[in-house]
């Protein structure tokens, strides 16, 4: 667990340098700050190895996750904050990762999101583990576009009721919402771990998604009815893919 308080402190150092870069106001500072440090603490678990720079790496990323979120949903997608936010990248990551955060954002502000917003689970996870230096093992040991989408279903899960009363982008609002509460429910913990050992606190927190999951599937949490979004910017070959993916 060391390791994990490690990646987490790492979270917390970036953000603290740069929330004067951010305008980062007092009120928001300890959600910030705690952002981070949770992000820190479960992306550790996609690094497979226990080296410094894999790490650092996980730090990194969950610092810069939190710092879109600050640019993105809290400041409205505010043209300032994101070249604020672009100039941070170029400096600190690869100019891969940095074009698909940067892709990312556009799509996010234009409302071109794919697969009822399922897609920013599969840019961000290959944001993170370009960041740890993981991206070749992830590849070559499991289907990093399924696990992208199970990682988005899960953090949209445990968002539900703060994206329901904020509108913001969530999977749930969607006509396929009960598929995907019972995609998270096919995944198996167990066997992502064979591969990232680490996933110590990744795996608690995809495990309490899938507990809400089942609850919200059965009926003992509160499911509100909401206008269903049938998403008609995913054609058919995109459903095509997604389907792929996801069997």
């Amino acid at each position: 667990m060391l390791s994990h308080a490690l990646a987490a402190l790492v979270a917390l150092w970036w953000s603290l340098c740069y929330q004067k870069t951010f305008q980062i106001k007092s009120r928001e500072r300890r959600r910030y700050l705690q952002k981070a440090v949770n992000l820190g603490l479960c992306y550790r678990g996609f690094a497979p190895d226990s080296k410094l720079r894999s790490i650092v790496g996980a730090g990194k990323a969950a610092f810069f996750c939190c710092a879109y979120d600050v640019v993105s949903d809290w400041r409205d997608f505010d043209e300032a904050a994101f070249l604020r936010f672009s100039e941070v990248l170029l400096r600190s990551v690869s100019t891969e990762a940095s074009a698909i955060a940067k892709r990312l954002y556009m799509e996010e502000r234009k409302g071109i999101l794919r697969w009822d917003g399922l897609s920013r689970g599969v840019d961000a996870l290959q944001f993170i583990t370009l960041v740890i230096g993981s991206e070749r093992h992830m590849r070559e040991n499991a289907d990093l576009h399924h696990l992208g989408i199970i990682m988005q279903i899960v953090d949209d899960v445990l968002d539900w009721e703060d994206d329901l009363r904020s509108g913001e982008t969530n999977c749930l609002r969607n006509v396929g919402r009960e598929a995907y509460l019972k995609q998270l429910l096919r995944f198996d913990v167990n066997g992502m771990k064979r591969f990232l050992p680490h996933a110590t606190i990744l795996g608690v927190v995809i495990d309490r998604a899938q507990k809400k999951a089942r609850g919200l599937l059965g009926g003992t949490v509160e499911f509100p009815c909401v206008p269903q979004c049938p998403c008609y910017d995913i054609d058919e070959k995109q459903q095509g893919e997604m389907v792929d993916h996801m069997r």
